[in-house]
């Protein structure tokens, strides 16, 4: 699909005052330009190679941030675009702060620091491969890389076609007063199964919607796996009996927006496990660092920084909890898992 599709909508959107929306749009516009011309011609020496390279990862990286702006524009939030669900995407940000970003200084949440050296023997205008050095105190850690720049323009070009196509089918289309949100609720309050089935048709039915990524459907896709998720520890089922109902709330918060509709969210207690690693969080300030990464199971530094943590603690409330969160192999249960924990807010300290 192209831009060119949208423009009349935005046209008649534009009230001289959406210059988000409008420069995401033009912005969109140089990127496709660019990204377009990479294959066209083929460099040889490495200066130019380098040239095209970096000029690629930066406009990559501009026209994922312009298809936030150009979705936030039009729709006044980001339910349309979960570019992040795209394994090929995710690591676009790292890949560009690697190697055009901070390439000979780069520093991470945690005070370490990494340095990436690329092999420019085996620089290509198909491939390129470096190496980063991260250092934490006394101990180097090396990360290797071997980036497909084919790969990276295609995920970018599905992306940016599944978005505009629900853009344009937004722009279609007057949605209000759905039954939506009360089918959710109903799905908090009774657990009953057949409602997810019940509640994903609905979406599609209504919004018209094709992106199985949109963050609805993807957020009733976590509610799926909290469903048949059972632990036989009984402080840790409550806990992911926990996990369901705060993503059932993030759900139900996502239909009344799509509504746009403002109601009163319900509140699920905190259960005891968690609330302790709350408690020894908020007297531990210096380590709210290593939270960062703990829903990213691809991140190099996932695994690092919960052991980190767990080297902090003698609770054992806490101890099992990031334990429970280190034995996970399944990256969907690692998300909900820490992205729970990092729902945490420090209180103020007088």
């Amino acid at each position: 699909m192209s831009l060119k599709d949208l423009r009349p909508f935005l046209d008649k959107m534009n009230n001289g005052r959406n210059h988000r929306m409008i420069s995401a749009y033009l912005m969109l516009e140089n990127v496709d330009l660019m990204v377009d011309r990479y294959f066209k011609f083929e460099a040889f020496e490495k200066g130019d190679i380098l040239l095209k390279v970096f000029g690629l990862l930066q406009a990559l990286f501009v026209g994922v941030d312009s298809l936030y702006d150009l979705s936030i524009g039009i729709t006044a939030n980001k339910y349309y675009i979960n570019i992040n669900q795209n394994k090929i995407m995710h690591q676009l940000k790292y890949i560009r702060n690697d190697i055009v970003g901070h390439p000979t200084n780069r520093t991470y949440d945690q005070g370490k620091i990494g340095f990436s050296i690329l092999d420019l023997d085996q620089l290509t205008n198909e491939n390129l491969k470096y190496k980063t050095y991260v250092y934490d105190k006394n101990v180097i850690d090396t990360v290797f890389q071997d980036v497909s720049i084919a790969k990276l323009i295609r995920a970018y070009h599905l992306e940016k076609d599944v978005l505009l196509k629900d853009l344009l089918v937004f722009l279609k289309t007057d949605v209000g007063g759905t039954i939506l949100p009360e089918l959710i609720f109903d799905l908090y309050q009774t657990r009953q199964m057949h409602l997810l089935e019940k509640i994903e048709k609905t979406f599609y039915d209504v919004y018209g919607v094709k992106n199985p990524n949109h963050r609805l459907i993807w957020r009733l896709n976590l509610v799926k796996v909290c469903f048949k998720w059972h632990e036989e520890d009984l402080e840790l089922e409550t806990f992911v009996n926990y996990i369901l109902s705060t993503q059932i709330i993030k759900l139900y918060k996502i239909a009344l927006d799509l509504d746009r509709r403002r109601l009163n969210l319900p509140y699920a207690k905190v259960p005891k496990i968690l609330s302790a690693t709350y408690k020894f969080l908020d007297k531990n300030h210096d380590l709210l660092p290593y939270l960062e990464n703990l829903h990213d199971f691809d991140h190099p530094l996932h695994k690092h920084d919960v052991n980190v943590l767990l080297s902090h603690t003698e609770s054992p409330y806490v101890i099992k909890l990031f334990n429970f969160l280190n034995n996970q192999t399944d990256e969907t249960k690692v998300y909900l898992i820490g992205s729970t924990i990092k729902a945490f807010v420090p209180r103020k300290k007088s």
